[in-house]
């Protein structure tokens, strides 16, 4: 009995699916553009109400029917008229929501474009960077999204300030800033795990200078001195000692800028391993003299 009413229920839901299907195609062939754009609407409200209810199923269903009719109305029946910017801003949303964050991106851009002084240029200048940002990778692939949602926000927050979504702005770009900020970091530790101690070094110390304001700056800068003293201590002896001398220079930076640093003793250690070692070097030169006479 209950697997009846199991098919029951499947096949009416097949048969209600094929109804709304046919009704929209009905849609699609009207020349009534009046009738197409009140379906647009529709679509749309009903859409959004979906969404915020997080049925994506049905919220997805109205809103690419929307997407559709807009896009074929903006082009013809609503084009150079007082309605056609708020539908385009509906024509972006459609795309935000359908969270096609690329497309959604593009749309506001060209919503601003058009409309430089509209009714929705805060909102649609917040989203083109919020979209952008949905659109950012996992840290250690390619930050290309990230680079520009962070630029589209900076330039958002320098333009309204004290906008409705200025708050969230920050927060994203606060975020964005430290993906893009990890992103650095991977780069940085795969090269002290390949033993490839300038390129460390230097990335370490390009992570100090971009994220001056971080809370892993004395990791960095711990880092970076250990880099350069791996990298002096794995040279050829006649560099040694002027690398050490470059190590000491990162070891009194540390000192000086982190002295309360939970990597202050392990950068001690680092200081007195490099003063044994460079007394070492120039004992084994005193007595390579002395040989030589």
């Amino acid at each position: 009995m209950k697997r009846s009413f199991s098919f029951l229920l499947f096949g009416l839901m097949l048969l209600l699916a094929a109804s709304c299907s046919t009704d929209y195609a009905k849609i699609l062939k009207s020349k009534d553009n009046e009738y197409k754009l009140s379906k647009a609407n529709q679509f749309y409200e009903s859409g959004v109400k979906y969404s915020q209810a997080g049925d994506r199923i049905k919220a997805n269903r109205n809103l690419n029917h929307a997407h559709e009719l807009y896009d074929e109305l903006l082009k013809t029946f609503l084009k150079g008229t007082p309605r056609y910017e708020e539908h385009f801003f509906k024509f972006a949303m459609a795309s935000y929501l359908l969270k096609d964050y690329v497309e959604a991106e593009m749309t506001f851009k060209a919503y601003m474009d058009n409309f430089p002084t509209g009714s929705h240029i805060e909102e649609a200048y917040f989203l083109r960077g919020k979209s952008l940002a949905k659109a950012s990778p996992r840290a250690e692939l390619d930050q290309a999204n990230t680079m520009k949602a962070i630029s589209l926000l900076q330039a958002y927050l320098a333009t309204f300030p004290n906008g409705a979504n200025a708050k969230e702005g920050a927060e994203i770009l606060r975020g964005l800033q430290k993906k893009l900020e990890e992103k650095h970091y991977l780069a940085a530790k795969l090269y002290f795990d390949r033993e490839q101690y300038l390129a460390a070094q230097v990335t370490f110390n390009s992570l100090i200078e971009r994220f001056p304001e971080s809370e892993r700056g004395d990791e960095y800068a711990y880092k970076e001195t250990l880099s350069s003293y791996l990298y002096a201590k794995n040279s050829y002896l006649h560099l040694q000692e002027a690398r050490y001398t470059k190590a000491l220079e990162n070891v009194q930076y540390f000192k000086t800028g982190y002295p309360n640093s939970k990597y202050a003793k392990e950068v001690i250690d680092i200081e007195n391993k490099i003063n044994q070692e460079v007394k070492a070097l120039k004992l084994q030169q005193t007595q390579s003299l002395v040989n030589n006479i």
